[in-house]
């Protein structure tokens, strides 16, 4: 376990000649912190953790538990938000899975399965903005390669 956790900073290492990475390597590096300060490999705290690594340690994880390995099957939508949620503010960062929870639920996500498997997830606050309109920049913009939001 203790290799495995120096992946981040591996991955970090290795991407950090190529030079259009460059201002993303605190995400590769920081994504296993938790605002609990157990995560690693420096064991941050809350906002000492940028933004960007703890929506992307809440995206690993949703991915982690919602896909198929070679030691166990993939695990519902649902399921994998509850684990999130269950763990929000501890392991993971509080207003990334709400925000991850929101997107699925608006349907940004075009999955019909997730869509209804949230029915029974417990009540979220409600979202300020639901989505971008035409005088509001959509959020994801700056992330978009070759025109399409990631």
């Amino acid at each position: 376990y203790d290799v495995i956790k120096t992946h981040p900073t591996v991955g970090s290492r290795i991407l950090q000649n190529v030079s259009f990475l460059q201002p993303h390597l605190p995400i590769v590096e920081l994504h296993h912190e938790r605002p609990d300060g157990g995560g690693y490999p420096y064991g941050l705290k809350g906002n000492e953790i940028p933004v960007l690594a703890r929506i992307v340690h809440v995206a690993d994880a949703y991915d982690a538990i919602t896909s198929a390995r070679a030691y166990r099957p993939a695990r519902p939508a649902a399921e994998g938000l509850r684990e999130l949620q269950r763990c929000a503010g501890t392991d993971f960062d509080e207003e990334s899975v709400h925000a991850l929870t929101a997107v699925l639920a608006d349907g940004f996500v075009a999955a019909d399965a997730v869509r209804g498997s949230l029915t029974d997830l417990p009540s979220e606050r409600p979202r300020q903005n639901p989505r971008p309109t035409a005088s509001q920049p959509d959020p994801l913009a700056e992330f978009a390669s070759e025109g399409q939001v990631a």
